[in-house]
């Protein structure tokens, strides 16, 4: 569903613009509460596989709230922090009621619950507001955890899985005493093994659009101060000789000297 979410992801900017906010948001989740209360399967089978449809909404309120960047002051000196722990109150309230078993089998609804709190506390993180807060967020460990937080979200539930199906499960059974035996295993495993797979695969990945993005940047700066096109897009014999549409823009740059200085007309620039 998440890998589905990421191909449908570029259509939620475009209704975000042109319907708002809010009706983006029921769009995408009243049809998750409608499934979930049609097909009670989705809300109480096991969460490790089939389809997490109420994952829709839970991206849906994190690209909402990325708009915060664009707010106003007044909006962003709202006490967003605090608006995330009212809004979380609740949830924790029956989660502490109740056992894990309750919990695990609501957890469609309990992540429904949960995504506005995270939402708000996203906002909070990006109005760096409290600034004790944004200290903790830049404090070593977090930012060295961060580095690899991609490939701990992609890799953790096939390991809480295995732990938990294959070696705590046949010997406690569910409830508090297998949940904490599984956190305690789980948690430095998945850090273990997500640091490995981000060495690996996510750093280089990323280091190499990193590189790419530069080289890019750098080649149209030299095009801006030089007017010149290298040898490798130069055209080629069978090729139009033609520029590409972005180095005749370049180009065209390079020879205006700058802000509040006029163009001179063709005749000037040429000495006649």
């Amino acid at each position: 569903m998440e890998a589905i979410l990421y191909l449908l992801f570029p259509l939620l900017l475009p209704a975000r613009r042109r319907l708002g906010p809010v009706v983006t948001l029921a769009v995408i989740v009243v049809p998750a509460v409608a499934a979930g209360l049609l097909w009670p399967g989705w809300s109480t089978g096991a969460r490790a596989t089939g389809c997490t449809l109420e994952m829709a909404p839970l991206f849906t309120l994190g690209m909402l709230a990325a708009g915060i960047v664009t707010g106003s002051e007044r909006v962003r000196r709202l006490p967003w922090l605090g608006l995330s722990a009212l809004a979380a109150a609740p949830v924790l309230t029956l989660i502490v009621l109740h056992d894990s078993v309750w919990t695990i089998s609501r957890y469609y609804w309990l992540d429904l619950a949960t995504g506005p709190a995270i939402a708000l506390f996203l906002v909070a993180l990006a109005t760096r507001r409290p600034a004790r807060l944004i200290r903790l967020q830049q404090s070593s460990p977090l930012v060295a955890l961060g580095g690899f937080s991609y490939s701990l979200y992609l890799i953790h539930m096939p390991i809480v899985a295995l732990i938990s199906t294959l070696l705590i499960a046949p010997h406690t059974g569910p409830g508090l005493t297998g949940f904490t035996i599984t956190v305690t295993l789980a948690l430095p495993v998945c850090l273990a093994a997500s640091r490995l797979f981000a060495v690996h695969f996510e750093t280089p990945f990323r280091d190499a659009g990193s590189t790419r993005r530069g080289a890019f940047s750098a080649t149209n700066s030299a095009y801006a101060d030089t007017g010149d096109i290298p040898a490798d897009s130069r055209p080629s014999p069978g090729r139009s000789c033609a520029r590409p549409r972005q180095l005749r823009r370049v180009a065209h740059r390079a020879d205006w000297p700058g802000p509040g200085v006029a163009r001179p007309h063709r005749g000037q620039a040429d000495g006649t």
